[in-house]
């Protein structure tokens, strides 16, 4: 885990942006989040919001499996339902 956090997100978000299977990224939100102190911390980018079809979710799975870094992702992702 060389990189921080904040730069794994914004570099997940980077990649999701650039995606052409994902339209629209209004609704999605990433968030890295520790949890304890001193050498007990612990890392979690959190990804919340929703996505229009099943297709945009698994390009994001897709993603996040390529680029956590050893960073526990907290996947929160719904899709809409119609």
């Amino acid at each position: 885990m060389a990189d921080k956090a904040e730069n794994v997100a914004n570099k997940i978000m980077s990649h999701i942006n650039a995606n052409l299977h994902v339209h629209d990224t209004s609704h999605l939100t990433i968030d890295p989040k520790t949890t304890g102190f001193l050498f007990w911390k612990k890392t979690e980018i959190h990804i919340l919001g929703r996505v229009e079809t099943d297709r945009e979710k698994t390009e994001i799975d897709k993603i996040l499996e390529t680029e956590s870094e050893g960073f526990t992702i907290n996947n929160q992702l719904r899709v809409l339902k119609r």
